[in-house]
């Protein structure tokens, strides 16, 4: 659904908070079946999926604080294509000498699954992918970057689906380089906009 995923193997995908993120901690929680996938080391919040007969056991470790489903995001699409760079007057940018050369645009979105597509057609160059996700919104949005900034160079990163991997993609981005970057998550269901 979408406020709780669960696997074929009866596992649910949880944010396990969490006092204490140390190997020794975490090994602690995976002693719990928990398959760990995000840490995040800022907030105190370790992702990942349990089986739900040991989400009690878990709750029993002197450092889990808190366990609650993961906020999921949402995409922003709407019904009409995009005209980024006239309303965005990237031709009148252009026209002034500003194209984008020497900045990294960093892009998160669902994923690049056209990227080969879109540069064997002539529509992007190179795009450093950090984690490629599923979906085309990625694609569509380096198009639209490409466009008005031909001289960037563009690097990309998945939102994944909760907003720890949001974070971890807008982290990595930065680590590439980036210093622009933007998205396209509307709203994270458990989160306040």
């Amino acid at each position: 659904s979408d406020t709780l995923k669960v696997d074929n193997a009866g596992r649910v995908q949880v944010y396990v908070s969490v006092s204490d993120t140390t190997g020794q901690a975490l090994d602690a929680l995976r002693r719990h079946d928990l398959d760990i996938e995000v840490v995040n080391n800022d907030f105190g919040v370790v992702q990942g999926w349990i089986p739900v007969e040991n989400l009690e056991a878990l709750a029993g470790e002197p450092t889990v604080v808190k366990i609650r489903p993961p906020s999921y995001g949402t995409t922003d699409t709407g019904p009409v294509d995009s005209q980024g760079d006239n309303i965005q007057r990237c031709d009148q940018a252009r026209a002034l000498g500003f194209n984008g050369a020497g900045i990294m645009v960093g892009v998160t979105s669902d994923g690049v699954d056209g990227l080969a597509t879109s540069q064997g057609a002539g529509e992007l160059g190179a795009v450093q992918v950090l984690s490629a996700g599923s979906g085309d919104e990625g694609t569509a949005m380096l198009e639209i970057v490409h466009d008005c900034a031909p001289g960037a160079t563009l690097a990309f990163a998945s939102t994944g689906s909760t907003s720890l991997d949001f974070m971890q993609a807008i982290n990595s981005l930065q680590a590439a380089g980036a210093r622009i970057i933007v998205d396209d998550r509307a709203a994270f269901l458990t989160e306040p906009v």
